[in-house]
């Protein structure tokens, strides 16, 4: 929660810096615990429209190969940041299933959400 803390302090709202850190941490956690893929999903499963990509990516896909990846290009291109961000109900759901303890990737994705305002 630190982070998050800080990264409404330092751009009133959203620090890039802060995000780019939390996300290099939850891609350091998803490959601890074994759920980072090698493999991308292909264009279709991609181009879902529904929320989370739900009816074609698992949680750990979408996380990887649509929500991280847009994130860091928003940061690269240095385009506006989402005014919000709750992801963590529903990490905490999906999450359920994995046996390795998940609790500092979820702890990662609260201060995600937190960048933008969500407590």
């Amino acid at each position: 929660m630190l982070l998050a803390s800080l990264c409404r302090v330092l751009m009133g709202g959203t620090d890039s810096m802060g995000l780019a850190s939390i996300l290099i941490g939850i891609e350091r956690e998803m490959r601890q615990l074994g759920i980072w893929e090698s493999t991308q999903p292909d264009r279709i499963a991609l181009s879902s429209e529904m929320p989370f990509c739900y009816d074609t990516l698992s949680f750990n896909q979408w996380m990887q190969f649509v929500l991280i990846v847009r994130f860091r290009t928003i940061i690269d291109n240095r385009a506006g940041l989402p005014s919000t961000c709750n992801i963590l109900p529903y990490a905490a759901e999906a999450l359920g299933d994995v046996k390795e303890d998940t609790s500092q990737l979820l702890d990662l994705i609260k201060d995600l959400d937190g960048c933008f305002g969500n407590n």
